[in-house]
């Protein structure tokens, strides 16, 4: 494996930690790299249990998003280490699932990690593949996802198209992102300021700035019929506050990474930066 291929800056980091065997970064991130869940964020606990299961919880609110069904063929894009379409295989059947990375690493752990249940009736396959030029089948998938990737892709609206070409009438794409609240992107950009490089060193490039007015436009553009947006931001939160807990256990996660943490969920927090679930249905 050649961790050095690896295109972001905290996958190569999470890789290098797998390797030597880090029980930790295996404990969080060994199938789930995205933001948990809290139903009740006040109260969570930030340990590596809590954290681990809000990661899941995570990939099954946008799985419920989907509504997915027996027969369905679902394609999980910018897929990461498959955790979402193991969740999937081990709670539907019948269905033909793939998931897509640009990362070779990502998929060669995917592959590793998931395979169909004994009794499921399932398929899966993991495939080396750009998000913003699928090549798959137009109107070939019932189920789209994209899991707290899209800011990384070449272009959130060439994306939308890509999913809508590939889904059925009336499929349904459904992903995570960090949406900038719009009002107050004059001041967000003011205070982001000095926290670029780190931003930058850490999660690597994210894409243009996107409002929630700017997904709905997008999502017309695109030729969707139907959008729904879910703010979790507040559920996400603790999420910021267990990374900097368990920054020595990391190792990666030097000064840099845990001033950018604190500024997020700064913003997060003051609803500057919003996490949202967008469902669209074609």
């Amino acid at each position: 494996m050649n961790t050095d291929a690896s295109p972001l800056p905290y996958f190569r980091l999470i890789f290098e930690q797998l390797e030597r065997g880090n029980s930790t970064v295996e404990e969080a991130f060994g199938r789930h790299v995205h933001w948990g869940y809290w139903p009740e964020p006040a109260k969570a606990q930030i340990d590596l249990k809590s954290f681990s299961d809000a990661s899941e919880r995570l990939s099954s609110l946008l799985i419920d998003k989907a509504r997915i069904s027996s027969g369905d063929v679902v394609l999980d894009v910018g897929c990461g280490f498959g955790g979402t379409v193991g969740m999937i295989n081990r709670e539907y059947s019948e269905l033909s699932l793939t998931g897509i990375n640009i990362d070779p690493n990502q998929i060669e752990r995917a592959r590793s990690l998931i395979a169909p249940e004994a009794t499921s009736g399932n398929t899966i396959s993991f495939e080396v593949g750009d998000a913003c030029d699928l090549q798959i089948a137009g109107s070939s998938q019932d189920v789209v996802l994209a899991v707290e990737c899209i800011f990384h892709f070449p272009s959130r609206m060439k994306f939308l198209q890509e999913a809508f070409r590939v889904l059925k009438p009336g499929g349904k794409l459904v992903i995570s992102d960090f949406v900038c609240y719009g009002p107050t992107l004059p001041l967000l950009g003011l205070l982001f300021l000095p926290y670029f490089r780190s931003a930058r060193s850490v999660y690597g490039n994210c894409g243009e700035i996107v409002t929630e007015s700017g997904y709905k436009r997008m999502s017309r553009e695109a030729g969707f019929q139907r959008l729904e947006v879910t703010d979790i931001t507040k559920e996400t939160v603790p999420t910021y506050d267990f990374l900097n807990s368990v920054a020595e256990d990391f190792h990666f996660l030097e000064d840099s990474a845990q001033r950018i943490n604190k500024f997020l969920r700064f913003i997060s927090s003051a609803g500057m930066l919003r996490y949202l679930v967008v469902a669209f249905e074609k």
